[in-house]
């Protein structure tokens, strides 16, 4: 599962009229961090739109596009070998310390150095 990171590098949070929610969070679900809001594309009545939105659902895409690039350079890896990759590139963030398992955000080019090892 992905975290939401805000641009300030904390987790994601939302102040609605009776309650805060926010990114998701946990140190045996959540397994790595993406920034979520502030950039989209969107389809809107059939025409592609830019929205400035954010939560998981635009995080999680993220890590999918981080991973289709490692796959691009290693297809063979296994699920597990993929997951391991992403994880231990990310690059640690005190802010997900003891909140997400990897303690980090997804990093691209750590991922492809690592890939390519």
């Amino acid at each position: 599962m992905v975290a939401e990171l805000a641009l300030n590098g904390e987790l994601e949070q939302f102040a609605g009229r009776d309650r805060v929610s926010g990114s998701n969070y946990g140190l045996h679900r959540v397994h790595i961090a993406a920034l979520g809001s502030h950039f989209t594309t969107d389809v809107h009545n059939g025409l592609s739109t830019y929205r400035t939105v954010g939560g998981t659902s635009n995080a999680a895409p993220v890590v999918t596009g981080v991973a289709g690039l490692i796959l691009s350079v290693r297809p063979q890896l296994k699920a597990h070998d993929l997951k391991r990759i992403l994880m231990e590139s990310s690059t640690k963030l005190p802010s997900l310390e003891g909140k997400i398992a990897s303690g980090g955000l997804v990093n691209a080019y750590q991922a492809l150095q690592t890939a390519m090892r």
